[in-house]
């Protein structure tokens, strides 16, 4: 059916393919998505019947598209016309089939049970509410799940694997670490590059992170701070923060800020534990506090503990808070800090050698003395209370508090407390047990110029005060810090009252943010720090106050971030990023070197300045300029980012307005008004501009400068369902434009229609009649089948490393390369059978391009260093050679893919193989273990005859006293992987028999060359009846006359110096895992059965295929 001629209701997505002209939208209203083919004019139902949360998209659904009720958000569409579905409600991603138009899920399970692990076919996964999706050009498609903050990757064959992402925390990205076992919280949009960089912009923690090829998260944007909380100055100037999503305590010199106390890794804090600044791991630390004696103190909400940081040993201590939990039961003043329970400690403070700190959870507050000992309660009971005027009271036992925020203590000892939930600051004194309100009435609200203890504050939560008596407090919600003077008047002292970053200069003009850090010097504030912006302020008096700032205050931002929230990202052609940052209003961008500039915006509100905020639809990115252009939705503007100056142009838009005023002639840009819609230029820089209630579509020409009216009129006489002058046209309210290469303008309206003109000025019908209602197919665009194949990463089992650095990786069913720059290449694979191993005509070995050869257990890979590399398939039987500059592979071992028994002397090619799993190349000769023989062979590199030089041809686990005799020709048992010296030695592993044998240049005589059948772990000792617990992978280096084994029943990485005959530990904790994924060897645990590639140097590349990493250990 023709578009022109066909009704749909309501569209709002629009996506035109660069390459067909084809328009995919989706039909919010009836919950269906089309797609209108430009060559043929027909509009096609692709998928959705009408709107439900009640569809069962059960295991096996699988329905034809159209007939799919659902309630439908983003699409994606892969090059194949494949349209991907995100249907949050249901928990699922739908994938509708481009040549079978039939709706399966593709990802996820709305089913009670589904799996939620790594490695699951995509519709049997687990997967809650998918907001965000795209796909590579491999036809991988990435998922983000906002409910656990987690990114899946399913490749073409539908396999899903976890990819990225540990739940929603907010911990700090390690560099280079796996992204899969990382912490990535929260994003809103997602994006691929066409290197396979996968970017994240993270709001939660002010950064923008890259996942490259590899799977390694990277941070392309770094916050300098993330979220700081309590700050304090020691008396040689130095800033101490409480970084507190950064996990960290860090130091501000003056200069730099650099992390003092904080670990990636979680290692728990019990009683009397002493560790390292740079073992301590703190999470989300709330305050810290210190005395002249070189010792910190650090609270942490989340830990329910308080630390000792002693600043000459470098050591942390617990003096407060017993394990991780808080039971909610009040232990007992009199306890032992150490060893009893605190709940939630948040502002501490030190006075007179005990530490002051209040307990969230109960709105008290306790002291201790410094270094641990008997708790005891200050003010509060077991609960909180809400105050609605000023308290003047008795500190008796059965008092209660409300929500305290910021703690203070005087040099006399007197206690000052912000209490945010009441809108009060209160004084407390401990020697007459009183406490009086100092600051509020209860009531929330902005006062100023007034007696403290009658004006209003609004949501206290920092304050400090100075060495002549002054009080300095920040409310949240009024964006000011104010000052009590020694009169007890209230004073207005830093921040406009509106939200926003910190502007150098005059503090009362300046807007502020949220914060719970001050720091108050002997004469007045110093410091501030912002918890919502991560940024550290300090302030300075004038001498003599100037225009323009009254109290003569200065405010300088000393550290911040690159962005604040990152929304969206977008990267050019050169690998350029922007970043539009919504809470800093501005625009950011970031060099291929990481540098960053601010190329918009000034860091606050303002009708002056701009506000990206989603950016989504209303963003263009020039492709030949990277000139950006968006819609600043509050001020109703539309705006030019140059790539060329750096500089930002008002393109078009004075303020909003329903203004019909300039239609029929031509005007200045900056003095038109409108509500903007969307925007797009042509390649010629002309911008065009949908209006949302006008009615017209908007021309600013490049070349003159001048905005007119190219499409629309509210009067005109070309009614939605007719052609003719654009110019003359009724256009109801626009949802979105979009253009072609060709110039012509397609536009969405809300009277169920999409619309084209032309550059000449001639509007036509595109799709819909303005009847919302349900439509029928056209005739299906033919598409060429593409046959499938492997593009994931995933169960690695074999890695070599050439000359050049570049790694081959068999797994799965393939064989990948990753190049020294992270390129990634898969050279063989896609499933299947493997290849007949001859041709039936010729006798000869089968050759067949390196693309096309399928792979069904690629076990085991070594190279020839000529270009070329070989590969055994454990469920083919086979042996390849593939030359990789000319793309072939050979057949040159094992028949028909078929296990069997051959005779030694057979041409290899002609004979079964069992279960070939392990290679190795000497000279002009290969080695491999059969698997299900348990035997030890050799042939000629270029296929031939082959010979059995190790094992009988049965496997026996009879006990090791078989196999003391030095016969190469007996009964062997799970042998596992073999490597031949530059002597011709053959050193094979058995895992059960937990030995390593050497079978000597003559293939005369075997020897067990380590391991007594034992399966302890021993270290620094002679090889001669050392243990080896179950060897598996096996490596050596003949110019460092060292030959590394992987202890898989310790997961330990041991080395045998040949020339000393000695077993020494090289990497591994002796535990299985993947964290931490860097770091000193021995400490790292490792996993799989560590098939391994050694390189001179002692740098050894280990392959975890249950972790599916590949890890590189190499000397310090």
């Amino acid at each position: 059916m023709k578009a022109a001629g066909n009704g749909v209701c309501n569209p709002y997505g629009l996506h035109v393919d660069d390459q067909s002209r084809d328009v995919y939208f989706t039909e919010r209203y009836y919950c269906r998505v089309f797609r209108i083919v430009k060559s043929t004019g027909l509009l096609e139902h692709i998928a959705g019947s009408y709107c439900s949360s009640y569809t069962s998209f059960g295991e096996g659904f699988s329905a034809p598209a159209t007939s799919v009720a659902w309630y439908l958000e983003q699409i994606w569409v892969n090059p194949r016309g494949d349209v991907f579905v995100a249907v949050p409600q249901n928990g699922v991603v739908v994938k509708v089939s481009n040549e079978t138009r039939m709706a399966t899920v593709f990802f996820g399970s709305s089913e009670s049970g589904g799996v939620d692990y790594m490695g699951s076919w995509a519709n049997e996964t687990y997967f809650p509410y998918p907001v965000a999706l795209t796909g590579d050009s491999e036809g991988n498609v990435y998922v983000y799940e906002q409910m656990y903050c987690r990114i899946r990757r399913i490749d073409p064959r539908g396999w899903s694997t976890h990819y990225a992402g540990t739940y929603c925390y907010s911990y700090a990205t390690v560099e280079g670490e796996a992204a899969a076992t990382s912490y990535i919280g929260y994003v809103r949009d997602i994006t691929i590059d066409n290197r396979r960089n996968l970017y994240l912009p993270k709001e939660s923690s002010d950064s923008v992170s890259h996942i490259d090829a590899m799977g390694l998260l990277h941070t392309v944007v770094r916050p300098v701070l993330s979220a700081p909380k309590g700050i304090w100055k020691d008396a040689g100037g130095k800033l101490f923060i409480a970084d507190s999503n950064n996990n960290r305590v860090a130091v501000y010199d003056g200069e730099s800020v650099y992390t003092l106390i904080g670990s990636s890794q979680d290692r728990g804090f019990v009683f009397g534990a002493n560790t390292t600044f740079t073992e301590t791991y703190l999470q989300m630390p709330d305050a810290v506090v210190g005395d002249d004696n070189g010792l910190l103190f650090i609270s942490s909400q989340s830990m329910n503990q308080i630390f000792m940081a002693d600043l000459s040993t470098q050591l942390v201590t617990v003096v407060a808070g017993y394990g991780r939990n808080c039971y909610y039961w009040t232990a007992p003043d009199g306890s032992d800090s150490r060893t009893t329970y605190i709940c939630t400690p948040a502002s501490i403070a030190l006075y007179n050698e005990s530490i002051y700190f209040s307990e969230a959870s109960y709105c008290r507050i306790r002291k201790f003395p410094k270094r641990g000992g008997s708790l005891q309660t200050v003010a509060g009971g077991d609960g909180c209370t809400y105050f609605s005027s000023a308290i003047h009271a008795d500190l008796t036992s059965d008092f209660l508090m409300s929500y305290m925020s910021s703690l203070w203590i005087s040099p006399i000892g007197e206690i000052y407390v912000a209490m945010y939930n009441t809108n009060m600051v209160v004084r407390i004194s401990e020697s007459d047990q009183r406490v009086d309100t100092v600051v509020g009435t209860g009531y929330g609200g902005y006062s100023s110029g007034w007696y403290a203890n009658a004006s209003m504050l609004n949501y206290p939560t920092a304050i400090c005060g100075d060495g002549v008596g002054n009080l300095f407090i920040f409310s949240w919600y009024s964006y000011r810090i104010q000052k009590v003077d020694t009169e007890g008047i209230l004073h207005d002292y830093a921040g406009n009252g509106n939200d926003g970053v910190p502007v150098d200069g005059p503090a009362s003009v300046s807007p502020l943010v949220g914060g719970y850090g001050l720091v108050c010097g002997e004469e007045g504030l110093e410091y501030f720090v912002s918890t919502d912006k991560s940024i550290l302020m300090t302030f300075t008096e004038m001498d003599v106050p100037a225009e323009g700032n009254p109290n003569g205050l200065n405010i300088t931002t000393v550290v911040s971030n690159t962005v604040n929230t990152p929304l969206s990202v977008w990267e050019d052609a050169e690998g350029t990023l922007y970043v539009a940052d919504s809470d800093a209003y501005q625009i950011v961008k970031i060099q291929l070197d990481g540098t960053t500039m601010v190329i918009a915006g000034v860091g606050y509100y303002s009708t002056q300045y701009i506000y990206p905020y989603n950016t989504g639809p209303n963003l263009h990115v020039d492709e030949a300029t990277a000139d950006v252009y968006f819609a600043e939705l509050s001020s109703c503007r539309v705006l030019r980012m140059s790539k060329a100056s750096g500089l930002l142009f008002i393109v078009a838009g004075s303020y909003c307005s329903y203004s019909y005023g300039y239609y029929g002639h031509t005007a200045d840009p900056l003095t038109v008004s409108f509500y903007p819609a969307g925007v797009w230029a042509n390649a010629q820089g002309d911008v065009y501009i949908a209006t949302l209630y006008q009615g017209v579509v908007l021309e600013v020409s490049n070349t003159t400068k001048l905005v007119s009216v190219v499409a629309g009129d509210p009067y005109g006489y070309v009614q939605p369902w007719e052609s003719g002058p654009a110019i003359n046209a009724t256009l109801n309210q626009m949802n979105a434009i979009g253009g072609d290469q060709r110039g012509n303008l397609y536009v969405v309206t809300s009277d169920c229609r999409v619309r084209t003109f032309t550059p000449g000025g001639y509007i036509d019908a595109f799709a819909g009649t303005g009847t919302c209602g349900s439509g029928t197919n056209g005739v299906p665009a033919t598409s060429s089948s593409i046959s499938s194949s492997i593009r994931d990463i995933y169960s690695p089992t074999d890695i070599w490393v050439d000359g050049e650095g570049n790694m081959y990786v068999t797994m799965s069913n393939a064989v990948v390369k990753f190049d020294v720059h992270g390129r990634r290449t898969v050279l063989m694979g896609g499933g299947g059978e493997g290849l007949a191993s001859v041709d039936d005509n010729s006798s000869l070995p089968l050759k067949s391009p390196m693309t096309l050869t399928a792979l069904s257990c690629p076990s085991s890979i070594v190279g020839d260093g000529q270009g070329g590399f070989f590969v055994t398939d454990s469920c083919c039987h086979q042996i390849y050679y593939a030359e990789e500059m000319i793309d072939v592979v050979t057949v040159i071992a094992g028949y028909q893919r078929t296990s069997g028994y051959s005779y030694d002397g057979e041409t290899s090619y002609l004979a079964y193989l069992s279960n070939p799993k392990s290679i190795a190349l000497f000279k002009d000769e290969l080695y491999y273990i059969e698997g299900d023989r348990c035997i030890v062979r050799t042939f000629s590199r270029y296929g031939g005859a082959l010979h059995t030089i190790a094992g009988q041809d049965s496997c026996s686990n009879s006990g090791l006293a078989s196999f003391w005799s030095s016969n190469p020709l007996q009964p062997l048992y799970e042998l596992e992987d073999l490597w031949v010296s530059d002597q011709r030695d053959v050193f094979f592993t058995s895992s059960s028999m937990n030995v390593l044998y050497r079978l000597d240049s003559e293939f005369a005589s075997m020897e067990i060359f380590a391991g007594n059948g034992d399966q302890s772990h021993v270290s620094d000792v002679p090889i001669n009846g050392s243990s080896i617990a179950y060897p598996k992978g096996l490596c050596g280096v003949n110019e460092d006359g060292i030959l590394y084994v992987f202890a898989a029943g310790v997961t330990m990485l041991q080395g045998i110096v040949l020339d000393e005959a000695m077993l020494v530990d090289v990497a591994g904790n002796g535990q299985s895992g993947i964290r931490p994924s860097a770091g000193y060897a021995l400490h790292v645990p490792l996993g799989g059965r560590g098939a391994m590639a050694c390189k001179p140097g002692g740098i050894v590349y280990m392959v975890d295929e249950d972790n599916n990493v590949i890890r590189m250990v190499y000397p310090e």
